[in-house]
């Protein structure tokens, strides 16, 4: 248990560290080896896009770090006060399931505390490539979810529609 605490802790300072919103590398060379052992997902990220039910537009689910997630971060809605106008159109929690707010807190503490940007920049990098690249989920109209890959720079990669990327 003690070794867990101590990893733990490392964990913790070193995905605190603060990126400068303009470095887009959304994993620094060498944190990957925070984790012992093959990565479950992979060194990529998967934007996940959602049709609430009765809607036919893709809103984001969340931009997720596929070699960790569950970092537990905290969400401080002041640090994307000036984004939450288009977070509240483009980032929205579907009817019945919380607010927006809460649902932000969840992504960031399960998804977002883990890449080693700070809150700011994954808002800001998530939305920046949900306005670039949802038009790419046109062929998938019928389903409720589509994912949409990126590699550790944040630049497409792989495939489209599916729930796991190869990049």
């Amino acid at each position: 248990m003690r070794i867990i605490a101590v990893l733990a802790t490392f964990a913790a300072t070193v995905i605190a560290a603060p990126v400068p919103a303009s470095n887009v590398t959304a994993i620094p060379p060498g944190n990957s080896t925070l984790q012992s052992g093959p990565a479950p997902g992979g060194n990529y990220f998967l934007l996940r896009l959602q049709k609430c039910s009765s809607s036919s537009d893709w809103t984001i689910h969340g931009l997720w770090w596929q070699e960790k997630n569950g970092c537990g971060g905290t969400f401080d809605e002041s640090a994307v006060s000036d984004l939450e106008g288009t977070m509240d159109t483009e980032w929205l929690s579907c009817p019945g399931l919380g607010s927006n707010q809460q649902f932000w807190s969840h992504e960031w503490s399960e998804h977002g505390s883990c890449t080693a940007m700070d809150e700011h920049t994954f808002f800001s990098n998530t939305l920046r490539l949900y306005e670039a690249h949802s038009a790419d989920c046109a062929s998938n109209e019928n389903d409720e979810e589509c994912s949409i890959c990126f590699d550790s720079n944040l630049k497409a990669c792989g495939s489209v529609g599916t729930s796991s990327c190869s990049c």
